[in-house]
């Protein structure tokens, strides 16, 4: 059995085009150019692989944010799977066992991390299948599954992302905001990608561009508008001495960078009581 650590990340900023394209691996879908930088943080899903008699794919879930985990052809990881074994001419079964650390809708890429993790075990599990594959139709094969699945392909933990999500470089950004984060998500909010498009493209339409060049990810105008709470939360963080906080993704995970663990503490003692989710993480460069 191989296990293997799927992080989640952070976006630090994350600009959206006001046009869609289609892209011919996703033609059902339009999709918006972003500009983003990615970080990965250490909260991470713990995934657990075994290749096993037959040709079936098994999953089971545990943890504390598996109940809500579709556990058929809809999981991104099942999916993953499948398209390695179709793509690869492979007849195989497959167990895989998921620890679920990081919570569904919240801007933190879970899915799209187990995707990617997925396919680098499957790759070591069938090494001379995968060996005549070129990287660049594993990134294809990525980016089909999603847009954040790139991003968890590259060695670097600070990603700069652009395109569709499937360009990415190294990021030039040479410090961090702090050493310590907290992930905060509030009681009853859960944002789905789709809906949270929807939503920036109707307050586009409402809002002055300007708005949007104040803020460094573009979700806050719309997300913010509908879930005050969340930026209430921002604010108060600020108070505590942040010296960085915003949305991550489109929602509903804040996050917020402090220069020490005495001050994340501090906001952890007066903030994490209100909070369904909390993390206090120390951010290795």
């Amino acid at each position: 059995m191989l296990t293997v650590f799927a992080p989640a990340k952070i976006n630090l900023d994350l600009k959206v085009s006001i046009q869609t394209f289609r892209h011919p691996l996703r033609p059902g879908e339009k999709l918006h150019h972003v500009t983003s930088t990615m970080l990965k943080i250490p909260l991470s899903d713990e995934l657990k692989f075994e290749k096993v008699a037959g040709e079936k794919i098994t999953m089971s879930f545990s943890g504390p944010y598996a109940r809500k985990v579709p556990n058929n052809s809809q999981n991104l990881i099942f999916r993953t799977a499948k398209l390695f074994f179709t793509k690869l001419h492979i007849k195989s079964g497959l167990n895989i066992q998921v620890m679920k650390n990081i919570p569904l809708r919240s801007g933190l890429g879970g899915a799209s991390s187990d995707a990617a993790a997925t396919f680098q075990v499957l790759r070591t599990i069938f090494p001379e299948k995968a060996a005549k594959i070129p990287e660049k139709t594993w990134q294809e094969m990525a980016f089909s599954l999603g847009s954040d699945v790139p991003f968890f392909f590259q060695e670097e933990n600070i990603v700069l992302v652009s395109g569709f999500g499937e360009k990415c470089a190294a990021a030039k950004l040479k410090k961090l905001p702090g050493k310590w984060i907290c992930l905060a998500m509030l009681p009853k909010i859960s944002c789905e990608s789709a809906w949270a498009y929807a939503e920036l493209d109707t307050a586009r339409k409402k809002n002055p561009a300007k708005e949007f060049t104040q803020v460094n990810n573009d979700f806050e105008i719309p997300i913010f508008a509908h879930f005050p709470d969340l930026q209430n939360l921002c604010t108060e963080f600020k108070k505590l001495g942040s010296t960085r906080t915003g949305l991550t993704g489109s929602g509903s995970t804040v996050f917020a960078f402090f220069e020490t663990e005495k001050e994340a503490q501090k906001a952890e003692a007066s903030l994490a009581v209100h909070c369904a989710f909390w993390q206090k993480l120390l951010i290795e460069r």
